[in-house]
């Protein structure tokens, strides 16, 4: 797979990982991640340009 807009991946990338960090460090409702997961998940197949509702990112247990 080659990535179309590669600024916007790494950005992508760092902003996942303090998403991740921030709703686990404040112990974050489940259904407050599967929202920031379904977000993520729609941004990067925008980044990507694939078609919306192919990607499923799995939701982290904490």
């Amino acid at each position: 797979m080659r990535v179309k807009y590669i600024n916007e991946t790494a950005a992508f990338f760092w902003s996942t990982l303090e998403c991740l960090w921030e709703a686990a460090y404040l112990k974050e409702s489940s259904e407050g991640l599967l929202i920031r997961t379904k977000i993520a998940a729609s941004v990067l197949e925008r980044i990507l340009g694939i078609e919306e509702g192919v990607l499923e990112l799995p939701v982290p247990q904490f």
